[in-house]
């Protein structure tokens, strides 16, 4: 194996890692603070410091391959929270619809503005959302770090 003389320090690769444990905390605060007012301005430097963290995650190439395939499994899991979100409005979208058609074919006892399998407005928040998505990434990071995987 040659010698890479950008190949990160074991001090280097240390604070990656405590890198990962600060972005959890952030974005931890983050969720919470999408949820109620607890936390106010330090939920947005929380945010700040999250999506600055995730940029270098994504574009700093001194990494080694065991820390990209971490941050590769934080980045599977983040995408599956929009994933699953946007499926469950499209089912309730759906939902919603095929109740409407059948009120107007049957003319069963209800009203045609019935919004039983619509989701509530809350669950629209794309600040949310992406507040998730980021806490999953972080928690699937250092899960994957600590626990293993198939790739690490």
């Amino acid at each position: 194996m040659p010698f890479d003389p950008q190949a990160p320090t074991e001090e280097e690769r240390s604070y990656a890692y405590t890198l990962l444990w600060f972005g959890l905390a952030a974005a931890i605060i983050l969720a919470i603070g999408n949820v109620t007012d607890l936390f106010g301005v330090v939920s947005g430097a929380a945010a700040a410091f999250v999506g600055a963290q995730i940029c270098i995650f994504v574009l700093s190439n001194r990494w080694d391959d065991y820390f990209r395939a971490v941050l590769n499994r934080g980045a599977q899991v983040a995408v599956i929270i929009p994933a699953l979100w946007i499926g469950a409005q499209g089912f309730a979208f759906i939902l919603g619809g095929a109740y409407r058609v059948g009120f107007a074919l049957g003319s069963a006892g209800g009203s045609a503005s019935d919004r039983r399998f619509v989701l509530p407005d809350w669950t629209n928040d794309a600040y949310l959302l992406a507040s998730l998505a980021v806490l999953a990434f972080y928690v699937a990071s250092l899960w994957h770090h600590y626990r293993g995987g198939s790739d690490a």
